[in-house]
């Protein structure tokens, strides 16, 4: 842990601190380990990784309640799947999601959205994702009939 707390200290540290531009830089791992060094299976330990998210002042993003002098708890963090990272991080370069994503924007990652701008970026996100399910789904008449009833809700 103590190679991890060196390399956090020393991204934080290259983060720029300008009072204009909002940066943020993301730290996190494919998969987690056990207490014993094992990883690749399927226990919560292994299938579960960390996600550290350090954002410049001019972000004004709302700081941790945690102030490093106490132990943290489960209840202390948000959780998100892996498969948000990708649209997160598209969002955040302005770039477009990628077609073949089933992830979500995770919006609590996202600083100083307004509830007008975050029903924008879901409902963009919903019909990439929407796309992407009816192109697949075009060979399973199942599916094709579930991403019909999301494109009733998206129109709606």
């Amino acid at each position: 842990l103590a190679y991890t707390d060196n390399v956090l200290t020393d991204s934080n540290l290259s983060n720029p601190t300008s009072s204009t531009l909002c940066s943020v830089s993301f730290t996190f791992g494919d998969h987690g380990m056990t207490s014993t060094g094992n990883h690749g299976g399927g226990s919560e330990d292994e299938t579960t990784a960390g996600l550290y998210a350090s954002y410049s002042p001019a972000c004004n993003f709302p700081s941790s309640p945690l102030d490093g002098a106490e132990t943290a708890t489960s209840s202390d963090f948000t959780t998100i799947s892996q498969v948000d990272i990708v649209p997160t991080i598209s969002f955040l370069l302005s770039l477009p999601i990628p077609y073949a994503s089933i992830g979500s924007v995770a919006t609590n990652l996202i600083p100083n959205l307004d509830s007008v701008q975050m029903t924008g970026i879901l409902l963009l996100n919903c019909a990439q994702v929407s796309s992407y399910l009816r192109t697949y789904g075009a060979s399973s008449r199942k599916l094709r009939l579930k991403v019909s009833h999301l494109d009733d809700i998206l129109t709606d």
